[in-house]
């Protein structure tokens, strides 16, 4: 948030409770994903309260590939992203100098 050290310090501080905000939503988000998702896949019927031990280990690893996955997919938008803004920048630097 340095970019916006001169704004007034309320404005401030409502931009980072709105990024806080959105990263709470976000997570959330995802891990009401995450729960859907497994629970579809590893469990098809309720004899009891308990999950039995094939459907945690179901579960398990579920999450550990959606986890991964997301990570991954995270990663590769970081990357995509630094090469789009990099490509703007040497646009505009070349635009400046043909000026």
């Amino acid at each position: 948030m340095d970019q916006h050290r001169h704004l007034d310090p309320q404005v401030q501080k409502k931009l980072q409770q709105n990024v806080v905000n959105s990263m709470i939503r976000d997570n959330m988000e995802m891990l009401l994903d995450l729960s859907e998702e497994c629970f579809s896949e590893c469990v098809s019927k309720f004899p009891s309260k308990t999950l039995d031990r094939d459907e945690t280990s179901c579960i398990e690893n579920c999450a550990d590939r959606y986890l991964k996955l997301r990570l991954r997919v995270g990663q590769k938008f970081q990357y995509y992203q630094a090469v789009k803004v990099q490509e703007m920048r040497k646009k505009k630097e070349q635009e400046e100098i043909s000026r």
